[in-house]
């Protein structure tokens, strides 16, 4: 296994989410690292995704500090993620 995947497996992923003129951007980090996006519309459908989230917890925070929502990843929700921009 290499290191750059053993850290992101050890380290919290973040969730960052930012409004856009044409919807919003959501990113993932793994500590400062981006690993992976998604843009959505204004109607809520992904248009573009990039990067890979790892498996396990991914948090997101309010301005203040305090956690958003906790949420779990896995591999079938990447396939799936990866399926809804591709058209399937």
């Amino acid at each position: 296994m290499n290191a750059e995947r053993t850290s992101c497996v050890t380290s919290e992923v973040t969730k960052v989410v930012a409004a856009t003129r044409r919807g919003f951007l959501v990113v993932y980090y793994c500590g400062d690292k981006q690993v992976a996006s998604e843009s959505y519309n204004l109607n809520g459908v992904l248009v573009y995704c990039s990067g890979s989230i790892p498996d396990g917890v991914v948090r997101q925070y309010y301005g203040n500090g305090t956690v958003r929502e906790v949420r779990g990843i896995t591999r079938r929700e990447r396939r799936s993620r990866k399926a809804r921009t591709n058209g399937e």
